[in-house]
């Protein structure tokens, strides 16, 4: 009985885990994009404002990519 839950309890986790995974792939692509949309403003619009946006949704898509493999178990 003891080693069944312990497996169902393993297979929870790594579904958990890839789950977790595919959704911070997902958090760093749409941050990406938004970060090559605020440089596209920053390039047509000049404005310190589109460069600051940049520069944030670049630095959280680089943090969503690089902690989405510590999700695996």
């Amino acid at each position: 009985m003891d080693t069944h839950i312990t497996k169902t309890l393993f297979v929870f986790l790594k579904v958990l885990g890839f789950l977790a995974s595919v959704l911070l792939t997902i958090f760093a692509g749409v941050f990406g994009l938004l970060a090559i949309v605020a440089l596209i403003q920053s390039i047509t619009n000049p404005s310190v404002f589109s460069f600051m946006g940049c520069a944030a949704c670049s630095v959280v898509a680089w943090m969503f990519w690089s902690i989405r493999k510590d999700t695996l178990v």
